[in-house]
Formats: C-alpha cells, structure tokens, sequence
C-alpha cells in the first residue's frame, strides 16, 4: 500500500495536469469572430482560385504568414510569387468550395479544382489559421 503523501502527490499532479490542459481550451466560442474570420477567408480563396488575384495576398496574408502546401514551408511573398507562377501557367483553373467551418482560430475549407471545367482535384482540404483579422497559417491537403 502506498503511503499517503504518495497518493496526496499523485493527486495533485493529476489536478495540476488536468488544470493546465484545460487552461489550453478557449472557455467559450466565439461565434462571432469565427463567423468573420470564415468570411475573410472565403473572400480570401475566391479572389485567389476565381478571380485569379495572387495579389490579394498581400492585404490578407499577415507579414508573418506561413503556407505549408504541398509539404513546402513558404513565406508570403514566396506564397504569392508561388500563386502568380501557377494562375499564369493555368490560365484555366478555378476552384469552387464544397463546405466551410471554423473551430477558433482556425476556418477549414473543402474544395474542388478545375482547370477549363475539367476536375483535377476531387476534394482539398484547405485548413487556414487567423489571428486579428489576417491569415497568419495554411495548409492544404488534396486528393486527385
């Protein structure tokens, strides 16, 4: 049997744990701002993959911003040159979103692409990561 200091120990750094993983979960949601920060970044893909503006980017990618597309660590202005290079060599593509949803920071969207009408992505999973108001993270994982 274990003495009593051991299991007094033992509960305290369970409390100790528990407390710190709670502390790491927002208390409440904010509808609000995760409402905004899906519509930015749905005004944000549309301009990109329909109205073929890359740069857009500039006005809603945070100085910060890192994209992890196809397992490549990119900065903003690499993302935009990226996105220019791919929009001129695709003069057809386009990309429509299937579905939106946010947990906290975090918007999820998933796509379809096209290039002229033709289906070259069944589904995209773009996972975008905002903080006041810019997009600071993204992410993409695509199947064909």
């Amino acid at each position: 049997m274990k003495p009593l200091y051991l299991k007094l120990l033992l509960l305290l750094l369970m409390m100790t744990k528990l407390h710190e993983a709670q502390a790491n979960l927002p208390l409440q949601r904010d509808i609000v701002l995760e409402e905004a920060n899906k519509s930015l970044v749905i005004g944000f893909h549309q301009r990109l993959h329909i109205h073929q503006d890359a740069l857009a980017a500039f006005e809603i990618l945070a100085p910060e911003y890192k994209d992890m597309t196809d397992g490549k660590r990119r900065s903003r202005s690499a993302y935009v040159k990226y996105c220019q290079k791919y929009l001129l060599s695709n003069p057809g593509y386009s990309a429509e979103i299937i579905h939106a949803a946010t947990e906290g920071e975090w918007v999820y969207l998933y796509t379809r692409s096209y290039a002229s009408k033709k289906l070259i992505s069944k589904l995209s999973v773009e996972m975008y990561r905002v903080i006041n108001g810019y997009i600071v993270e993204h992410k993409s994982i695509a199947k064909s």
